[in-house]
């Protein structure tokens, strides 16, 4: 069974806390629909711009080389 966390994503450390808790997929709907809203495909975009290097910090922050090595050994 696959596992799915939606809800109340903000930050790149909760797709983290959620993938290290065993989520599978990891959904920001809400911050990605907010941005989309104000900035259309631009702001979807921005909004993404934000989450990935929040993401590469937290991973940084708890010792992993990059966010991929850490997502790929909480999945394996």
């Amino acid at each position: 069974m696959n596992v799915m966390l939606d809800s109340g994503v903000r930050r790149g450390s909760d797709v983290l806390k959620a993938r290290a808790l065993g989520a599978d997929f990891v959904l920001a709907g809400r911050a990605l629909a907010f941005a989309v809203g104000a900035g259309g495909a631009a702001g979807a975009q921005r909004a993404m711009d934000i989450l990935k290097p929040e993401l590469t910090r937290a991973s940084g922050q708890v010792g992993a080389p990059s966010a991929e090595a850490l997502l790929s050994r909480a999945a394996g």
